[in-house]
């Protein structure tokens, strides 16, 4: 199966290399989705990731400064978003802009996890702010990202994990409530922990002042930092709390029925009288349980996850052969 570790960096003269690992990421997205619309309007016919030509070193001198696999991360992502747009009705491709799009890219080769480091290719040695001992499994690939001032590297590995047995062979259900997170079918509530509405006062504070400062000026930049560290807080909270609640589940209870709700089409429902929690149950009720290795699921092997149609606390459909 496949896992991804992921470590917060700790560079000190890398910033600039990583900036500019980013920025030739960028340009190599922005300039491979022009010329893919523009050949697209002159024949019809469009362009592969491996189709396009060679960049010269008198044209951009400053793409040799980096890693050659962040260009052609960068060229496999919009090939990627292409195929999603043909095939899976995703929205078309936009170009990037510096500032306001995340600044990431995608590495692959010589990457090597050491002791409180990892070494990335023609990047070197840059040291981690977690301990890296848990590391184990055989490297795909690293994708380094920067959240609110801080950069992270997330390395996907491939690993061999043992199928185990839950606690408990029982069936569940859970229901998304409107005043609570969700609901089993065996009346228990979970309440959500609300992270928004705690950092709620904060979080007004910080776009006030960042709405009354110049634009482009030093200030306006710090106050930017601090709202994406504000946003960066509730999101982990919201991620701790979503991946605890599935981990538990997935342990206790060897089939879980999830029920397939579109959260988002009641999140904007004004006409409730009482909203679903902003918790991210869409999150939970798709990404964590496929993506939360240690806590089952049907990623894992430790339990099943079936989406129900119908009222999960009576379960009066047949969901995959489970009889209930």
């Amino acid at each position: 199966m496949h896992q991804a570790f992921r470590y917060e960096l700790h560079p000190n003269r890398q910033r600039t290399h990583l900036a500019k690992h980013a920025g030739c990421a960028r340009f190599a997205y922005n300039r491979g989705l022009a010329r893919r619309r523009d050949a697209y309007a002159a024949s019809g016919m469009s362009l592969g990731a491996v189709e396009f030509p060679g960049i010269k070193e008198g044209d951009f001198p400053w793409m040799y400064e980096v890693s050659k696999w962040a260009p052609q991360g960068a060229l496999c992502d919009l090939d990627r978003a292409f195929t999603n747009f043909f095939a899976k009705g995703s929205r078309f491709p936009r170009f990037k802009k510096k500032g306001v799009c995340r600044d990431s890219f995608r590495l692959t080769g010589a990457i090597h996890v050491l002791t409180g480091a990892v070494a990335l290719p023609r990047l070197g040695r840059i040291r981690t702010k977690e301990a890296t001992a848990k590391f184990k499994g055989r490297i795909l690939s690293a994708t380094i990202s920067k959240e609110a001032g801080r950069w992270f590297v997330s390395i996907a590995v491939e690993v061999e994990r043992a199928t185990s047995t839950p606690r408990s062979a029982g069936l569940v259900g859970i229901d998304l409530g409107l005043t609570s997170f969700v609901v089993l079918s065996d009346g228990t509530e979970i309440q959500a922990s609300r992270p928004l509405r705690a950092e709620l006062r904060r979080l007004r504070h910080a776009q006030r002042a960042l709405s009354q400062k110049e634009k482009g000026s030093r200030r306006r930049r710090q106050c930017a930092r601090h709202l994406g560290r504000l946003h960066r807080r509730i999101r982990n909270q919201r991620c701790d709390f979503l991946h605890k609640t599935t981990s538990r589940l997935a342990r206790e209870y060897g089939v879980v029925a999830v029920e397939d709700l579109a959260v988002s089409n009641l999140i904007r429902n004004r006409k409730l009288p009482s909203r679903p929690s902003p918790t991210a149950g869409g999150r939970s009720s798709g990404g964590c349980w496929s993506t939360n290795a240690k806590g089952g699921g049907q990623a894992a092997g430790r339990g099943q996850v079936f989406p129900v149609q119908q009222d999960l606390c009576g379960l009066r459909c047949d969901p995959g052969g489970v009889d209930a």
